[in-house]
């Protein structure tokens, strides 16, 4: 298939919530009070860029003007490598009869999907540079637990604090502030709690981008899991996958005319493997189905521990 090449900056916009990132049991508060730690490794290669159809796109056709259109060659390669760490607290207290926690996570990339698809629509080549990612923090994080349920329900928002500049080829942040909306829900089918299934939606409206007239539709991801957790917590087994879609159209004089009235999506699926006893954690994804974004593969690294140690440690030091 073939892309136009678009004479002005005009956006083509993936929101903020990256749906490979969280591991399976990330959406729920950590069953052990207290302060911690966690630092996720994301990498995401793709050479495939796929159209509003599904097909993929991999040169261009630049508009004629006193000559005849001449076709060009798109190199779509893109190699993200992301590091995310973030701080997680769960206090004593409960909050409307749940059990609550916060946490902030902070960001640096070396690319950015949302800038590279820009980048493509408008017929050129994206650049890479690392940078700071916006900031996310989720003030409201609340779990109740029934006999075999658990259910979740979160707050946060994403701050424009990643490096961003209109029509720029190697944006890291979006330009935007985002509200997040997560109701995650697990059933488990043992008394043990160690077989699960469990289901996330995730839900994000956006303000105006910095600098131009356009503000990026609403979106809706679904993340899913069967979990097997083995050996008292020593092993953790997990078929798990995700599904997004952006479900309102981009408003603004300054979206991409190509693209007005197009909806992104992709699905993906894979495998996690981890230890909840050691915190640590490995993950593959596979995208397998993409319209108007890129479609690829995912590998995540994760460890978390507990901060409370260290923190009475210092705490005997200065005393």
């Amino acid at each position: 298939m073939m892309t136009l090449l678009m004479p002005r900056p005009a956006r083509a916009i993936i929101g903020h919530y990256t749906a490979g990132v969280p591991n399976t049991h990330d959406f729920f508060v950590p069953p052990e009070e207290g302060l911690f730690f966690a630092l996720y490794t994301y990498i995401y290669h793709t050479d495939s860029f796929r159209d509003r159809n599904g097909n993929p796109v991999d040169h261009l056709i630049v508009p004629p003007r006193l000559r005849p259109p001449s076709t060009l060659p798109l190199d779509v390669t893109l190699n993200q490598v992301a590091l995310s760490p973030a701080i997680l607290w769960v206090p004593h207290f409960t909050l409307l009869g749940a059990r609550y926690g916060a946490f902030l996570s902070l960001g640096a990339a070396n690319a950015n999907v949302s800038a590279a698809v820009e980048v493509i629509n408008r017929g050129k080549q994206f650049e890479t540079g690392w940078g700071f990612a916006d900031v996310y923090v989720q003030p409201l994080w609340l779990q109740w637990s029934l006999w075999r349920l658990d259910l979740a329900a979160s707050y946060g928002f994403y701050a424009p604090t990643g490096r961003f500049s209109v029509g720029a080829t190697d944006n890291i942040g979006l330009g935007f502030w985002t509200q997040q909306w997560q109701v995650p829900v697990a059933f488990y089918f043992d008394e043990a709690r160690t077989f699960s299934l469990i289901m996330v939606q995730t839900w994000e409206y956006n303000s105006k981008v910095s600098g131009q007239d356009l503000r990026a539709g609403p979106r809706l991801s679904l993340n899913w899991a069967i979990s097997k957790i083995w050996l008292d917590g020593m092993l953790e087994t997990d078929v798990l996958g995700y599904d997004q879609w952006q479900v309102g159209f981009d408003q603004g004089p300054d979206q991409s005319r190509l693209l007005s009235g197009v909806l992104d999506s992709v699905h993906a699926a894979g495998f996690q493997l981890g230890s909840p006893k050691w915190g640590v954690s490995l993950k593959y994804l596979h995208e397998f189905e993409a319209r108007q974004r890129f479609q690829g593969q995912i590998v995540t690294f994760a460890f978390g521990l507990p901060l409370d140690p260290l923190v009475d440690l210092v705490k005997g030091l200065v005393e």
